[in-house]
């Protein structure tokens, strides 16, 4: 590339929680230029649009999605759901792609470090419109990276990015990831 960068990271904040366009981005981050293999940020939907428009808007529902749609690659970060500042709405895989090359920017532009738990502007998990769910604490929060979700959570005075897995990992059961 002319500027001598390999790009590392991939995101389609507003469309990666389209099933077409992960699988797109999965595909194009491995063996960029035929040489380096990238990392994708995406999202999980809040609506599903391919299901009459239904809400996402539990860990239950996000983390079967999630294994429905088959966002569980290796080589990828999942996020869900968006945040909310204000008026102002959030794809979570923004906030972490901007503190992700924050963190990599502090070491050299060395992807060493993870993101998370790293301040975010953001006030409030924000499940959609017409969701009534209001948010979780950090202990709650672990149950969607056990899934390999990664989310924000509110912990020491401000909003943090959490969870540190790939979408590939499973805690509670390994074997519900195929393998790839």
């Amino acid at each position: 590339d002319q500027f001598n960068d390999v790009v590392n990271l991939l995101a389609a904040p507003g469309w990666s929680q389209e099933p077409d366009v992960y699988s797109q981005l999965i595909e194009t981050s491995n063996k960029m230029n035929g040489h380096w293999d990238s990392f994708v940020i995406a999202d999980l939907p809040i609506i599903d649009v391919n299901d009459t428009n239904a809400a996402i808007d539990t860990m239950a529902k996000a983390i079967a999605w999630k294994l429905a749609n088959s966002f569980y690659s290796e080589r990828c970060k999942v996020c869900w759901p968006m945040g909310r500042d204000g008026a102002r709405l959030y794809h979570l895989s923004t906030l972490f792609v901007v503190e992700t090359m924050r963190t990599d920017e502090l070491h050299n532009v060395v992807p060493m470090e993870s993101a998370g738990n790293k301040k975010v502007p953001m006030k409030q998990l924000w499940f959609g419109a017409t969701s009534g769910v209001i948010g979780y604490d950090q202990y709650e929060a672990n149950t969607l990276c056990a899934e390999g979700i990664s989310t924000a959570a509110y912990w020491e005075g401000s909003m943090r990015l959490w969870g540190d897995h790939t979408a590939a990992y499973s805690f509670s059961n390994p074997s519900s990831v195929p393998d790839h």
